[in-house]
């Protein structure tokens, strides 16, 4: 028999049952006491239920706070990709201009070394 279970039955009709096994009296009334003295730390339905919808709300707020951080770090990524952006757009405007002066300057030495060069041949030939 499952004396776990009697542990929520009427005591009185637990030790009956037990003595008409054959055991004393005072064994059947040790026996059904020690079961009810474990039955408080028996979990009842009413318990795992409310423990369930504990947990069903912790949760519940974890998945909230969890899609705020989320959507926090989502805005904050995508204004620093933007940060980002708008300075490499700025620095390749900058290396542009560098670029056109560089070539603008090279433009100016090559007309020089060939006016130079047409210099030293003219001379050279007269």
């Amino acid at each position: 028999m499952n004396y776990f279970l009697m542990a929520f039955l009427d005591t009185h009709k637990a030790i009956e049952r037990i003595i008409a096994t054959g055991i004393s009296k005072e064994s059947a009334e040790a026996i059904v006491e020690s079961v009810n003295t474990k039955n408080d730390d028996v979990a009842t339905k009413a318990d795992i239920y409310e423990l369930r919808t504990e947990l069903k709300s912790d949760i519940s707020k974890l998945e909230q706070a969890t899609k705020a951080e989320i959507s926090e770090l989502r805005t904050e990524v995508k204004t620093e990709i933007s940060e980002l952006r708008t300075e490499v757009k700025a620095e390749i405007s900058e290396l542009r201009t560098e670029v056109t002066a560089i070539n603008t300057n090279v433009k100016w030495l090559m007309a020089i070394v060939l006016a130079l060069v047409g210099l030293l041949l003219r001379n050279s030939f007269i």
